[in-house]
């Protein structure tokens, strides 16, 4: 490795480092405990016929609601609700129902949404075309504990069973009794056909009494997501699997929070997010997402992170809750929301057509933990030349190479001139070091005298500075694009089984061999360089070659593919470069014999 691209190496990795800092994973406290007040649903799949709408027949009965309590974060029990008196005049329509079974709704090629009426929100979502994780066929969004989409009872709030009004396969509607408040909660939960992975739910408050109710700070579950079997690499530089991203009012960018922070998530802070007003929410792992957005807006949100049953330490399952605005509801009348919803992959392409900056959620923009447009175009023409590769040669393995290749090949001309600045640097070494020698007590005549050297053989020290910030962006725009595209998700090359994992090869012990070959072959570009006198530079050019191998073995191995070809091509364009401009140095074999 020359010193250009140990400048690049050592720039790129103190900002990578920084990145990475800010997003390490800190100790988890234990998990608050959680209310839990749902009635009982029951398993099982079908369609429930549809019955009359009760909700029609309303007469001048008094009606009363507790609003002034907050919502719970439920998780799902099988509990059914205790028999009560009610001031509805409805009540009697609603008492002693059976619960319903689960509705299936589906979209052709997409997801089968598995709604269920008893809880009044979605158990859990089976994306199309997708296989699970550790073999598993299917692939299964959500946990039935914390149905996505229900609204989040209040404290004092009991549901009746729920009475299914329409079904479909498309859609169901359902509604359920609140017990002595005088409500019921209608819902239609159903696919929509303008938006690929799209879900819309309607939420309606039908008030049966002559009152006016109003129900405050309503919450409402935008996802849930489990984790899956990527790899994060060192300190998460691989990429974060779970994380929720939250996109403000009054800002163009989302603001991010991984899982472990939300799993220790401090009071100021969890007070803070509940006045936030929202466009939207999502709730993500690495390659999927729930992406919820209302009419209205949110009023805030709440986080949670639960430690998964009997899981390893620090897997859990995060899970994400807007506040929806009030909601006033004269007596007779009946208000509500409808709920946008997208839940399936992380593709770009998808979020283009949504008009909030869901494609944000991407993260092409990132220059570390920093938002630019100009990164995000860098991002794009990566990963669509990623996706051009992909067409001509079939396999993603060989559109990396390809990439990487073409993209070393484009800075080669800003090499080539690095490289001879470098040489004449190095001619002058001798003269520069006579004057460092000679005015060492006397620091301001020193850089005149240096400044003078240079100008005599025509140096411009900045020059050697450019092609190494021009290499950044483009370094991290291909770090951005290959540890987060979903396109490489369970893609093999050669015996990498998943370029969204390591290349390890089970021989008794994890054996990752493509980045013991980047170790290898920046050994090897080292012997190919004239050797440095210098012993602490040869040590510090053995650390890198080893701290490489380190860094990249747990790393993506598409990331890891991309590092190996990258060190390839250098060697090949440093043996060029060296031809053409026939320095005075040892030739390479001669070097290497050495």
């Amino acid at each position: 490795m020359n010193k250009k691209d140990i400048a690049i190496v050592v720039i790129c990795l103190l900002l990578l480092f920084g990145w990475m800092k800010m997003n390490t994973p800190p100790p988890r406290p234990p998990p608050d405990s959680l209310g839990v007040e749902q009635n009982d649903k029951t398993a099982g799949a079908g369609d429930t016929a549809a019955t009359d709408d009760p909700t029609n027949d309303v007469d001048d009965q008094g009606a009363t609601g507790d609003d002034s309590e907050t919502p719970v974060i439920t998780a799902v029990n099988d509990t059914p609700p205790a028999p009560a008196a009610d001031v509805s005049p409805l009540a009697d329509k609603y008492r002693d129902l059976p619960a319903a079974e689960p509705v299936r709704l589906f979209d052709e090629g997409t997801f089968v949404i598995v709604v269920d009426p008893n809880v009044g929100g979605i158990k859990q979502i089976l994306l199309l075309g997708f296989a699970g994780e550790d073999g598993a066929e299917e692939l299964w969004v959500g946990d039935p504990a914390y149905p996505m989409l229900q609204v989040q009872p209040k404290k004092t709030w009991k549901f009746s069973n729920p009475i299914i009004h329409s079904v479909g396969t498309d859609h169901v509607t359902f509604s359920r009794l609140i017990y002595n408040t005088g409500l019921i909660l209608q819902q239609t939960i159903r696919t929509n056909p303008e938006t690929p992975y799209g879900i819309i739910t309607e939420i309606k408050f039908r008030n049966t009494g002559t009152e006016q109710v109003t129900v405050e700070r309503l919450m409402i579950n935008c996802g849930t997501m489990l984790p899956l079997a990527t790899s994060r690499g060192f300190m998460g530089a691989g990429g974060i699997d779970q994380r929720v991203d939250l996109k403000r009012s009054d800002k163009d960018s989302p603001k991010t929070m991984i899982v472990d922070k939300i799993a220790k998530l401090k009071k100021k802070v969890a007070d803070d997010i509940k006045t936030w007003d929202l466009d939207w929410m999502a709730v993500q792992n690495k390659y999927f997402t729930t992406i919820v957005s209302s009419q209205g807006g949110f009023e805030g949100c709440e986080l949670r992170a639960e430690t998964l049953p009997g899981a390893e330490k620090n897997r859990y399952v995060i899970q994400g809750y807007a506040f929806l605005p009030e909601i006033k509801i004269t007596g007779g009348a009946s208000e509500g929301v409808e709920i946008d919803c997208f839940a399936g992959p992380k593709r770009y392409s998808l979020f283009e057509e949504l008009d909030s900056n869901e494609k944000s959620i991407m993260q092409f923009d990132l220059l570390l933990f920093f938002h630019f447009g100009l990164m995000e175009w860098i991002s794009l023409l990566i990963f669509n030349g990623m996706l051009l590769f992909k067409s001509w040669t079939g396999s993603y393995g060989l559109a990396i190479i390809c990439l990487t290749i073409v993209i070393r090949t484009l800075f080669w001309p800003i090499t080539y001139k690095s490289t001879v600045f470098s040489k004449k640097l190095q001619k002058i070494q001798p003269e520069a070091k006579e004057i460092r020698e000679k005015y060492k007590e006397d620091p301001q005549r020193m850089q005149k005298m240096t400044f003078d050297l240079y100008r005599k053989h025509k140096i411009n020290p900045l020059s050697g500075c450019l092609p190494v910030f021009l290499q950044i962006p483009v370094f991290f725009a291909l770090f951005n694009v290959l540890r987060s595209a979903i396109e490489l998700r369970q893609e093999g090359f050669l015996w990498a089984a998943d370029l969204s994992k390591p290349d390890t090869i089970d021989l008794g012990f994890p054996l990752n061999p493509l980045a013991i070959l980047m170790g290898l072959s920046m050994m090897l570009q080292q012997k190919l360089m004239p050797t440095s006198v210098d012993p602490a530079q040869q040590k510090m050019m053995m650390f890198m070659s080893l701290f490489f191998v380190f860094l990249l073995y747990t790393m993506p191995s598409g990331l890891t593919l991309y590092w190996t070809v990258n060190q390839v091509v250098s060697m090949f364009q440093y043996w060029v470069t060296h031809k053409i401009i026939k320095d005075d140095s040892p030739p390479l074999a001669e070097t290497a014999k050495a």
